[in-house]
């Protein structure tokens, strides 16, 4: 069976993306299903926080280099999961433009 992919996305930084990442996928594996949090934010806030604890319940894998590839890189994983969680990160911050 291949994994649901669930993607945690907003347009702001500091909008608790990462918090609701964790969340899922801590309930998620605590009910018995086999999760990967793919962080992909350069930040890598979702890995340092199931490090800092007795033991995070689900995988997480620092994807925060993968930028235009994280869809192939997941892809290869998709039938090692039941949930595969992405903590992505805010869009880039765009130049303003000049008249």
């Amino acid at each position: 069976m291949s994994a649901r992919v669930i993607a945690v996305v907003n347009q702001k930084g500091g909008a608790g993306k990462t918090t609701l990442a964790m969340l899922l996928a801590g309930v998620l594996a605590e009910k018995g299903r086999r999760v990967l949090v793919a962080d992909a934010d350069p930040q890598n806030t979702a890995l340092r926080w199931a490090g800092a604890g007795e033991g995070f319940p689900a995988a997480v894998e620092d994807l925060s280099g993968e930028e235009g590839k994280l869809h192939k890189h997941l892809r290869k994983r998709l039938d090692d999961y039941d949930y595969i969680v992405i903590d992505s990160p805010p869009p880039a911050l765009q130049s303003p433009r000049v008249p």
